[in-house]
């Protein structure tokens, strides 16, 4: 489930970013907004989604520090819907509408080989109240009947 997820950004910032440098910490497509606005001084608009990752790059350029403790949510809607959601260092992935769950814990497993969910696992309800509070409702993007 990775594969797609964990694709590369190269930076090329004289003076700013050393030559060679690598950061491991993830931030996603709805990060570039923010941080354009951000580099620019740009009026940001009320709601937005993201953070910029100026913070990741040049702390002295940057006026917000870089949330570590966030959490990422992504939809799958193909052939089957799939909700994800990663936060401390855990992948948790439903299947819907027939409610299959897995779990991955990406520092010891990043390719996400053993599924470490337990049926009766006591954190089922925690997670998918996390999906729901995350989710947005959509007319284009439904999510399939449970």
């Amino acid at each position: 489930y990775e594969g797609n997820l964990r694709t590369p950004a190269l930076l090329w910032w004289p003076e700013t970013v050393e030559a060679g440098a690598v950061d491991e910490t993830p931030w996603a497509v709805w990060d570039i907004y923010p941080t354009l606005i951000e580099l620019t001084g740009a009026r940001a608009p009320r709601s937005i989604s993201g953070q910029s990752a100026l913070a990741l790059w040049s702390k002295e350029l940057s006026k917000s520090p870089w949330n570590s403790d966030r959490e990422f949510y992504w939809e799958h809607h193909g052939d089957i819907f799939k909700q994800a959601i990663l936060s401390g260092g855990e992948k948790w992935i439903r299947t819907l509408p027939e409610g299959k769950m897995e779990l991955f814990k990406l520092e010891s497993d990043p390719t996400e080989s053993k599924n470490l969910w337990e049926p009766n696992d006591a954190r089922t309800e925690s997670w998918i109240k996390k999906s729901e509070s995350i989710r947005t409702d959509s007319f284009y993007w439904p999510q399939p009947e449970k």
